[in-house]
C-alpha cells in the first residue's frame, strides 16, 4: 500500500452528530435488542451494523469533567460545551477514525422517526418526500433482512418495515411510533389543561357574576325596609 497516497477523507466529517445521536438512541431502543433477541447477523451491507458506526469513535475520545468542561483525549485541549468538542474532534482528528466505519446513523433520522426529523408530523407534509422516504426504508430493510434468506429474516423483515416503515405516511402522523406518540401525548396533556383552565375561568366568572346580580337585587329592597327609629 502507497503511504504516499492521500487518505481518502472520512465519513465523519460531514455526519452530524446530533442527528446520529438520535438515530442511535432509537437503533438502541428498537432495533438492535430485537434483532439480537432472534440471534440473527446483520449482513455486512446492512447500514445498521453496530461496528458500522462512524461516529462511534467520537464519542469514545470525549471526557466530561464538569457542566462546562469537556476535553479531548486525544490531544487534551479543553472545551466549554460537548458541541464545541464535536466539532474540534471532527476537524482536527479526522484521521483517526476507522476506515472501516463508513454508516452515518445521522443520514437514515427520518426514516428512524428521530426528534429533529418529524417531517410526518409537520403541518404541511410532503407527501411525494415521505413516500421516497418511505420507499428508502422498505430497501434498507430488505438489505438488513433479505425475506429469501431464512424465516427468521422474513419476519424481521415484516417487523421492522411495520415498526418503521409503513407509518411513514402523511395521513397517519398521529400513528407514529415512538417520538410522534410522545409529543401527541404532550400536546394533549396541553390541551387538557387549556380546557379544565378555561373552564375554572368560566365557573369564577358566573359566581361573580351571580354575587354581583344578588347585592343588584338586594339593595333596593333593603331600602324599602322600615328603619328603626
Amino acid at each position: 500500500k502507497n503511504k504516499n497516497l492521500p487518505r481518502k477523507m472520512p465519513i465523519v466529517s460531514t455526519c452530524d452528530v446530533e442527528s446520529t445521536r438520535q438515530a442511535r438512541s432509537r437503533l438502541e431502543e428498537q432495533f438492535w435488542p430485537v434483532v439480537e433477541s432472534y440471534g440473527y447477523s446483520l449482513p455486512s451491507k446492512c447500514p445498521f451494523k453496530q461496528n458500522e458506526d462512524a461516529m462511534a469513535y467520537l464519542e469514545k475520545t470525549k471526557r466530561k469533567k464538569g457542566p462546562y468542561k469537556w476535553i479531548c483525549k486525544v490531544c487534551n485541549k479543553k472545551f466549554t460545551s460537548s458541541e464545541f468538542l464535536d466539532t474540534h474532534i471532527q476537524n482536527a482528528h479526522a484521521d483517526l477514525f476507522p476506515e472501516e466505519s463508513t454508516s452515518c446513523y445521522g443520514d437514515f433520522c427520518e426514516m428512524l422517526h428521530c426528534p429533529s426529523a418529524q417531517l410526518a408530523s409537520r403541518p404541511h407534509c410532503n407527501s411525494q418526500k415521505i413516500a421516497s422516504l418511505r420507499l428508502q426504508c422498505e430497501a434498507v430493510m430488505h438489505t438488513c433482512f433479505p425475506a429469501s434468506t431464512s424465516q427468521i429474516s422474513h419476519q424481521l423483515n415484516d417487523y421492522f418495515v411495520d415498526i418503521f416503515c409503513d407509518p411513514l405516511r402523511c395521513d397517519d402522523a398521529t400513528e407514529l411510533p415512538g417520538v410522534f406518540k410522545e409529543e401527541n401525548t404532550r400536546y394533549s396533556k396541553f390541551k387538557l389543561m387549556g380546557i379544565i383552565g378555561l373552564f375554572l375561568i368560566l365557573i369564577v366568572f358566573y359566581i361573580a357574576l351571580y354575587i354581583h346580580y344578588s347585592d343588584t337585587q338586594r339593595t333596593p329592597y333593603m331600602q324599602r325596609l322600615p328603619r328603626k327609629k
